[in-house]
């Protein structure tokens, strides 16, 4: 190492550095060159992450669509690494001159040839966070198109679908939470997951027939598949079949929803009241669970009541910041723009370094009090004075 070193120091490396950089040289040594010759040879090349086309949109309802990207999926590149049915990437495309990163489930089964489908549901203006200004899900619906070039990241998340016993499994969405639970389904039809279950029951619970997401395809599935039963709640909707939902009245009618397998994902409120009403109702087997929503601004509101004061590496003005507010949109209310995706503390990508403070992360509860270590902004409430480096 001590050898590595002195050459890094010496003077001929330091010439060699010089010429390798001369503008004599160009274009070879210019980067953009080799990244455009990559790309030549491979169209999904991204010098970071992992580059996909959209190659269809597919009109689901009146506001979702489904992007289907070709990831890149061989060489040169980052290169998609396939993914198990029910985990989610974030996609990152440059809208306005920003890039703006968002954390998407994946909707398709897992496949061999780099293909992933993403269902998105447009996201109305009213609901976008006034700091964000920009709803990606809104831009992708208007102005997304096929050919368009996207970056992915690997797949994550902890909520896929396991390898199959013989035994009978319940899969239960609400609302955009059909999108990983789908996904689930499309690979158990492939039979890609050793034995079939004894019997699937998907239960989906949305607003209204209009925003049911997949209704044919379920419709013909349940018709290829003995073994699934599909049934849908609107509860927006009076004098459906089924109504809306009620928990107490699920479990009449399936007693196998305290012992069975469960997949569940939906917004936070709903997955937590199924939750704490499966376990009050004698469930002790686990719950695979993903949800979704603003929980922990929720959670910051819920906070004592103080102020610290907060200043950003390098720059001189200071500011004031709530312990109920997180971090993310305590910034975002300052007129500052930083990186975020799911909002939720999942994706990492509000993550920044905390040079000195203490910050409490309101997903875990933990109090992190170290210098230099790295945080996620939406995730993290105030508890002494902060410098941050954005």
């Amino acid at each position: 190492m001590q050898a590595l070193g002195s050459i890094l120091k010496s003077k001929a490396f330091a010439a060699g550095a010089r010429v390798f950089h001369s503008t004599w040289l160009r274009p070879f040594n210019d980067p953009s060159l080799w990244r455009g010759i990559a790309r030549s040879v491979n169209p999904g090349y991204r010098a970071a992450g992992i580059g996909a086309r959209v190659v269809e949109i597919i009109a689901e309802t009146a506001d979702t669509k489904t992007y289907v990207l070709q990831t890149n999926s061989r060489r040169p590149g980052a290169v998609w690494p396939g993914h198990r049915a029910g985990q989610h990437i974030t996609l990152s495309l440059t809208i306005q001159g920003r890039t703006l990163s968002r954390v998407f489930s994946i909707a398709s089964a897992p496949s061999e040839d780099g293909k992933i489908a993403l269902t998105i549901k447009r996201k109305r203006a009213s609901a976008v966070k006034a700091g964000s200004r920009i709803s990606v899900s809104a831009w992708m619906f208007t102005h997304l198109e096929v050919g368009a070039e996207l970056t992915v990241s690997p797949p994550e998340g902890s909520f896929f679908l396991e390898n199959q016993t013989d035994e009978g499994i319940y899969l239960l969405s609400a609302g955009s939470g059909i999108t990983p639970v789908m996904a689930m389904l499309r690979s158990l039809a492939q039979h890609t997951l050793g034995a079939q279950p004894d019997s699937i029951t998907f239960i989906h619970v949305c607003k209204r027939r209009s925003e049911w997401i997949f209704a044919t395809e379920l419709a013909a599935l349940a018709k290829l598949m003995p073994t699934l039963v599909v049934h849908v709640y609107f509860s927006d909707a009076e004098g459906t079949e089924n109504g809306r939902f009620d928990l107490i009245a699920a479990l009449k009618k399936h007693p196998d929803l305290r012992t069975a397998p469960l997949y569940l994902c939906g917004p936070s409120r709903f997955a937590g009241s199924v939750c704490d009403g499966l376990h009050a109702a004698g469930r002790l087997r686990p719950i695979n669970q993903e949800s979704f929503g603003g929980d922990a601004q929720q959670w910051a509101q819920l906070e004592p009541s103080y102020t610290h004061p907060l200043k950003l590496h390098n720059a001189k003005q200071s500011f004031t910041v709530s312990t109920q507010n997180v971090l993310l949109e305590s910034l975002e209310n300052l007129g500052l723009n930083p990186a975020f995706g799911c909002r939720i503390g999942i994706c990492k990508a509000c993550q920044c370094l905390k040079r000195s403070g203490t910050v409490k992360n309101l997903r875990t509860g933990e109090l992190q009090d170290a210098p230099n270590e790295w945080i996620q902004l939406c995730v993290s409430s105030p508890r002494s004075a902060l410098e941050l480096a954005l």
